[in-house]
């Protein structure tokens, strides 16, 4: 079947969060079948569609209430205007020569906006369209959007007063990780005051608390699955203030986050892009037939995708 254009593709695709009557089933249903293309070209979109529909799954799983979450299950503005998010809902059990049709056209316009360089897990999800909608929701925030900086240097300059101002970092961000220290450790650096030596202050980042953290591991120093499966660290977050014209308070916690995907990415000739994905107990759930190892080469990369551990939230 031949379609117009991309928004009546759409329209045959499927949606799973139809006929769904809790975030539950519709977490679920978004695990069990996955999208599939006998074309090269497209199994970039299959692999990012694959690793984000993991995330979106313990989104729906987690049980405070996000902005975007809403009682329909996640539809939201940015559907509209970037075609991959909505195709991320699209019923891939559908095997009828429609469905498969819309599948196939939604794709070729995905990979038609991209350069060629773009085609790979990393290069779509790091694309600007995805970095204004998908990434810029609080449910991926790495960093609260506000921090505290007072005045630095030696002497009595340190007995500034700590003020609260619009942080300057992007609230999603990648971590950067090479094997060379406990990713844990990594991670609470983050979340320690930094001096600002341009400015001459200490400024005091905030943990944003996402459903899932995004790590780009460069393999210098080699890690084993079992090494990096389960990270804990400590964060520190803003509570509620104390009183009227109070601050916020500044709360230090412990953090527990699983690896539930891991992307091993392809090295422009023939390694190519492979995705796994995980419980948050650890067990596979789904793999492609390719054979590797976390860290068994040196100077690959990584995507590695963690999602908050959470008492009596399903582990699949």
């Amino acid at each position: 079947m031949n379609f117009t254009n991309v928004h009546e593709a759409i329209s045959h695709a499927g949606d799973l969060r139809f006929g769904q009557t809790t975030r539950e089933t519709t977490s679920r249903a978004l695990t069990l079948d996955f999208s599939e293309s006998p074309d090269d070209e497209s199994v970039p979109v299959d692999n990012t569609i694959t690793v984000l529909r993991q995330l979106y799954a313990h989104v729906l799983r987690h049980p405070v209430d996000f902005p975007s979450v809403s009682h329909t299950y996640w539809y939201t503005p940015e559907e509209a205007s970037c075609v991959l998010l909505r195709f991320l809902w699209a019923d891939f059990s559908r095997t009828d020569d429609i469905a498969e049709a819309a599948h196939a056209r939604i794709k070729q316009v995905v990979v038609q906006q991209l350069q060629p360089e773009q085609l790979t897990v990393a290069g779509l999800l790091d694309t600007p369209l995805l970095q204004t909608t998908l990434w810029r929701r609080p449910e991926f925030a790495l960093f609260h959007r506000t921090c505290f900086c007072r005045s630095g240097g030696d002497g009595p300059r340190n007995e500034g007063v700590w003020q609260m101002i619009p942080s300057d970092r992007s609230p999603h961000e990648t971590v950067y990780y090479d094997g060379s220290d406990e990713l844990g450790a990594v991670l609470s650096c983050h979340f320690q005051p930094l001096m600002q030596p341009l400015w001459g202050i200490l400024v005091q980042y905030f943990f944003g608390q996402p459903v899932a953290i995004s790590v780009r591991y460069h393999v210098t120093q080699p890690r084993s699955f079992t090494e990096l499966q389960a990270v804990d660290f400590t964060g520190k977050t803003l509570g509620p203030p104390q009183g009227p014209a109070m601050p916020p308070q500044v709360w230090v916690r412990q953090f527990d986050y699983r690896l539930v995907a891991v992307v091993r990415c392809g090295d422009g000739g023939e390694v190519k892009d492979s995705v796994r994905l995980y419980s948050l107990g650890g067990e596979p759930v789904w793999r492609d037939a390719e054979t590797w190892s976390i860290g068994d080469t040196p100077d690959a990369d990584y995507l590695l995708f963690y999602a908050v551990a959470l008492e009596g939230v399903a582990q699949g």
